[in-house]
């Protein structure tokens, strides 16, 4: 019976330590990257007592609580706006950097770039790890991206209609940039010489009110002549290179004198701009770092280090929504994709916890907890009435 009292103590040992994890998954249901775990149970070892006809009586010694497994499933993908908020849609896992430089992996993607320029983890600002062309591990900084340098202009390139029924037409506004990120606004003024030269158009260049030059252009049968299709423009800035770039005429110009048809030219592309602030910092589906600037150019260049195992059996949680690797050989570093996941911006991975799975195993561990309960108190009730036998 004394046998008995200790069996039923294994029993509330091991529920006591099961109500310990479900309590712990159920209180992170809310914590993003979290991975809800199960204790393991196994029975005890067994002792040969004698019994009858010389036959062998195998009696257990009660329940063991053996290690917590992990549940690797994905949670739930919940959206939040921020754009270095990141989930992986796949197996892969963020790289983190520890003090020690050893490395530890997380699903839960919060991240923010500190006053260094570093993307650092938000909870406890652990650099988070790119990887180059190389394979080589590094952090994800900001170097050289706070802004966009400038361009200058070299070429302007125009289209739609010059119509031979208007004397004259101006493209107002035209915005051209130096070498220094200075902006140019020109004036482009047509004037129609067909009575001089079939097809034939002078253009004025102005900025404000200083002429940069005139120039010939020409047409025949509507549509531009190859070496009368473009002129140079030179602006001399002061303090900076001179800018010179090319107004051309493209495909799709034409100039016709049909009856009601009107000048509509205009300009379809032109190159060069100034100099540009960063506006929006994100990543794309590939994992690469996306900054875009004022200036309308975009910036993308690290990719996010992805880790993905062989197998999770050597991942273990040490908090933080952090797990360690304990089997190296399984480790597998690599880029974002379809193998190891996308990378979605703006949202998160939560807790993979089931609410209801856990209040089932609760009420199981409850159940278990009281019955052992019981045996130590049937025992012991066995072993006082045992004591007052003796004693009458």
């Amino acid at each position: 019976m004394l046998d008995s009292i200790f069996i039923g103590m294994t029993g509330l040992s091991s529920y006591s330590k099961d109500l310990k994890v479900i309590s712990n998954n159920v209180t992170n249901l809310n914590t993003p990257g979290f991975k809800s775990s199960q204790l393991q149970f196994g029975d005890m070892f067994y002792q040969d007592q004698g019994a009858p006809r010389d036959e062998t009586l195998r009696l257990g010694n009660g329940v063991n609580s053996l290690a917590t497994s992990l549940n690797f499933k994905a949670g739930e993908y919940r959206q939040t706006g921020n754009d270095l908020d990141l989930a992986i849609k796949g197996k892969g896992f963020f790289i983190l950097k520890n003090d020690d430089g050893s490395y530890s992996y997380t699903k839960a993607g919060q991240f923010s770039f500190n006053d260094e320029g570093v993307l650092v983890t938000r909870s406890g600002g652990k650099p988070v790890m790119s990887i180059d062309e190389n394979g080589s591990v590094t952090q994800i900084t900001m170097a050289g991206m706070r802004s966009s340098d400038p361009k200058a202009t070299t070429l302007v390139t125009l289209t739609d209609n010059l119509s031979l029924n208007d004397t004259t037409f101006n493209i107002d506004g035209v915005s051209v940039f130096d070498a220094a990120g200075n902006e140019h606004v020109i004036k482009l003024t047509f004037n129609n010489n067909n009575a001089t030269s079939p097809g034939s158009w002078k253009v004025t260049v102005k900025e404000k009110d200083a002429t940069l030059g005139t120039y010939d252009i020409k047409f025949n049968a509507g549509k531009p002549v190859p070496g009368l299709d473009s002129f140079v423009v030179n602006i001399s800035p002061a303090g900076v290179p001179p800018l010179s770039f090319t107004v051309k005429l493209g495909q799709d110009a034409k100039s016709t004198g049909g009856v009601g048809e009107t000048s509509r030219i205009k300009v379809d592309t032109k190159d060069g701009y100034g100099a540009g602030s960063v506006t929006k910092i994100t990543f794309d589906e590939a994992g690469s770092l996306v900054v875009a600037y004022s200036n309308g150019q975009t910036s993308k260049t690290r990719k996010l280090a992805v880790a993905s195992f062989d197998t999770l059996e050597g991942l273990q949680a040490v908090g933080g929504n952090e797990f360690v690797n304990n089997n190296s050989r399984a480790l597998r570093i690599g880029k974002a994709g379809k193998e190891l996941g996308d990378v979605a911006s703006g949202t998160i991975e939560i807790s993979n916890v089931d609410l209801s799975q856990e209040f089932s195993d609760l009420i199981i561990a409850q159940r278990g907890y009281q019955a052992s309960s019981q045996l130590v108190s049937t025992a012991n009730e066995m072993i006082k009435e045992l004591f007052d036998m003796r004693g009458r």
